[in-house]
């Protein structure tokens, strides 16, 4: 998996809380991706345009300094109670990635 070029940090707007703010319920993001640009980077040209790989949606553990799955932020148990099956799911063919997200921190999209 390679992290693409940009990350994004989602914040609610006048908290005092900076970062790590948790959802009593789970939220949904969905991300549209440019294939024909992704496809313009040769190190994701092959994942990308074959569908090899589905993007993922990672967060920056503050205490810990790394990469782990966005998806994960939700435990099973809210899951079930908000009615959602599956944590991601990648449309190729509409080009977009949906994942359930329940805390808010610094993000990064990778294939």
């Amino acid at each position: 998996m390679k992290i693409g070029n940009f990350s994004f940090v989602l914040r609610i707007k006048n908290s005092s809380e900076k970062v790590g703010f948790r959802f009593q319920a789970p939220i949904k993001l969905s991300v549209y991706f440019d294939v024909s640009k992704l496809t313009l980077d040769a190190s994701l040209a092959g994942r990308v345009s074959q569908r090899i790989e589905s993007p993922a949606l990672l967060l920056r553990n503050v205490s810990t300094g790394r990469w782990t799955n966005a998806a994960d932020t939700c435990g099973v148990e809210m899951l079930t109670r908000a009615g959602i099956e599956r944590r991601w799911y990648f449309d190729p063919d509409m080009s977009i990635f949906n994942v359930y997200i329940c805390h808010l921190t610094q993000f990064a999209i990778a294939f």
